[in-house]
């Protein structure tokens, strides 16, 4: 499997990203919902942890699964979950920690994060094979599927901040 659609999809979300991050006002950081949840900079500490944790499981070994399938889910499906409405409660090991402390670190450190991962794409050091991987949530996915999930992932989040500043 060519690594050129990953790399398609990584630019075009990294573009989308990037605007956003630029968009997001420095005095917003502490800004949280209405109905209160986590404030502008936890959110991106979220994405920084969920990105870090799926960038470890596309350069990990893992296990094959039973169908030797390259995906699981798909970017359709994953997309399709994250769109939707229902509230997820992340588990405690991607819930911010307070890390970051100003909204410049975190950008910095999510861009850096993207632009490793493209390297080892355009490197072709992520094989994108039938490996899998333990989602706590969704279940066994592999490398294609938490790649698809962290793009529409972050997205969800960035739609969530993007609520939260009007």
């Amino acid at each position: 499997m060519s690594n050129q659609p990953f790399l398609d999809l990584l630019n075009n979300s990294g573009i989308a990203l990037e605007i956003f991050l630029q968009k997001i006002p420095g005095d917003s950081a502490a800004k949280t919902p209405a109905a209160g949840g986590w404030t502008v900079l936890e959110q991106l500490e979220h994405i920084f942890i969920v990105e870090k944790g799926v960038r470890n499981a596309l350069l990990a070994p893992g296990k094959e699964n039973a169908q030797e399938k390259t995906e699981l889910y798909g970017d359709a499906l994953l997309g399709k979950k994250m769109r939707g409405t229902g509230k997820w409660m992340a588990p405690d090991m991607v819930k911010p920690k307070g890390r970051f402390t100003d909204l410049p670190t975190v950008k910095k450190a999510i861009i850096e994060q993207r632009a490793f991962i493209r390297q080892k794409l355009e490197n072709n050091e992520i094989v994108f094979d039938s490996t899998t991987f333990p989602h706590p949530i969704i279940g066994e996915m592999t490398r294609a599927d938490w790649f698809y999930f962290m793009v529409h992932h972050t997205e969800r989040h960035m739609r969530q901040v993007e609520e939260m500043l009007g």
